[in-house]
């Protein structure tokens, strides 16, 4: 075994090669937990500029409350 001391560096530890996976499991999670999320919120946002840029207000607002509703009740059901 090789002493690092001599040149400077910081002898390497046992775990030291796990974090490029961990950081890739950390992400992984966050897109998969997320996506139906975001999925949906760009859904709710295409619908809600549709309407208002064809002079809906009245469809865009309810659009909007009703992404907001689903949004709650997705995350709602996933805190049970």
């Amino acid at each position: 075994m090789r002493n690092n001391q001599s040149s400077g560096k910081p002898a390497p530890t046992a775990d030291s090669g796990n974090a490029p996976y961990l950081v890739l499991l950390v992400v992984l999670a966050a897109v998969c937990c997320s996506l139906p999320l975001v999925i949906g919120a760009l859904i709710a946002l295409g619908a809600v500029s549709w309407f208002a840029v064809h002079g809906s207000t009245v469809g865009a607002t309810l659009a909007g409350f009703a992404a907001m509703i689903v949004i709650w009740s997705w995350h709602r059901r996933r805190r049970r």
